[in-house]
């Protein structure tokens, strides 16, 4: 069964449970306070230069994202424009909920927790069929020009994290796995969730590589 194959409003509803752990993810590895995504890097660069909270940020920097996606070509979903505000404002309320655990052990654990929630929560965004995420909207843009997606998603990811340092922004061990790990995790992944009796679409019909 391929995501046409299911009903809008549950493909709907994959969507925003994809995006309420996405949020919990990312502030969960924020909270944990060992860096931050490489995205995250940036927001948190523009919310402490901008002095707003780190979800109000990431408007500006995926307004930002899908502005230039738009220049090379691409065109935005509905969920694109809808999960930059949707997550943004999620982001904002997390971050009232998850404290900074004392030890560096819990801290840890909490890290691991986090990147878990939030691959689980991207590729129930991907599953759902209703549209690219800012980020992936722009590395799809990039490879129609050429570029491998891969190399793409890294060129993105090593602007956000250099552009992120310079406004303030902290990198450290969650930046490095997260970059390492999240292109290989979600191509594994992606399938597997596609597969769930709750989900169930078609992982051949699925652009992950």
């Amino acid at each position: 069964m391929n995501p046409s194959d299911r009903s809008l409003g549950h493909r709907v509803s994959i969507l925003l449970t994809g995006w309420l752990l996405v949020s919990a993810g990312i502030v969960s590895v924020l909270r944990a306070g060992l860096g931050a995504g490489p995205l995250d890097v940036l927001n948190v660069g523009v919310a402490s230069h901008l002095g707003v909270q780190v979800g109000t940020a990431s408007w500006v920097t995926m307004g930002t994202i899908i502005a230039v996606a738009m220049i090379l070509g691409a065109r935005p979903g509905p969920a694109t424009i809808a999960s930059t505000f949707f997550v943004g404002s999620l982001v904002n309320v997390f971050l009232d909920l998850i404290l900074t655990p004392d030890s560096f052990a819990a801290r840890l654990v909490l890290l691991c927790v986090g990147v878990t929630i939030l691959y689980l929560g991207v590729c129930l965004s991907v599953v759902a069929g209703l549209g690219y995420s800012a980020v992936d909207m722009l590395m799809f843009a990039l490879g129609g020009k050429g570029l491998s997606l891969r190399v793409a998603r890294w060129g993105i990811e090593l602007t956000a994290v250099t552009a992120g340092v310079i406004l303030g922004g902290t990198a450290g061990i969650a930046t490095i796995l997260i970059a390492l790990s999240a292109g290989p995790s979600l191509v594994r992944l992606i399938p597997l969730v596609a597969r769930l009796p709750l989900v169930a679409v078609n992982p051949a019909r699925l652009r992950v590589s």
